[in-house]
């Protein structure tokens, strides 16, 4: 686990600095989407694909992460739950 989270763990710093960087321009929901596939998400994919298990931490950061940046950092709204399942649509949770 210790040796996965160092090849993992600058891939997911890369990623929030991706993040960092976009959100300073006012973009559409649309906008931020397209920055998620095109520019984001694909910094940590690789990493984590290559992985028998990926850290669940590891997971929750990005997805956290992800959140914040389309929702402008907004956690605490009562619709973020709704948002939240909407936007990542956990197959696990049945």
């Amino acid at each position: 686990m210790l040796n996965a989270n160092l090849h993992v763990n600058p891939k997911i710093k890369e990623f929030e600095q991706c993040l960092h960087k976009w959100s300073r321009w006012k973009l559409s929901l649309l906008g931020k989407t397209t920055v998620l596939k095109s520019f984001a998400v694909p910094k940590p994919f690789y990493p984590l694909t290559v992985l028998h298990n990926p850290d669940q931490v590891c997971i929750n950061k990005i997805k956290k992460l992800m959140f914040q940046f389309l929702w402008d950092r907004k956690q605490k709204s009562r619709n973020a739950a709704m948002r939240r399942n909407q936007v990542f649509n956990d197959s696990t949770k049945n």
